[in-house]
């Protein structure tokens, strides 16, 4: 009885201790080139395209705009998570 007892203590000790959550942390470069190969994707040029890069506190907010300010059209924004370099939001206007 008394073996089980510690066996039973032993286990939940380990089963019970705190686990690393494994973070990746991406930076700006990063972020960047995530958005321009989404926007590239869906048929956007990017070399026709300005952007501008606006960090929050937990994402990039990364809004596309023509470069020549006389043509019409939209373009695109996306919305990438900090944390874990995923694409949160996307929209493309016309």
């Amino acid at each position: 009885m008394r073996t089980f007892l510690v066996t039973l203590i032993v286990f939940l000790i380990f089963s019970c201790r705190t686990r690393k959550e494994t973070t990746i942390n991406c930076n700006k470069n990063q972020i960047i080139k995530i958005a321009d190969d989404l926007v590239q994707k869906k048929g956007f040029d990017t070399t026709t395209l300005n952007k501008t890069v606006e960090e929050k506190t937990n994402i990039f907010v990364i809004k596309y705009y023509p470069k020549d300010t006389l043509s019409l059209g939209g373009a695109p924004e996306v919305k990438v998570s900090k944390k874990d370099c995923k694409i949160i939001e996307q929209k493309f206007y016309q």
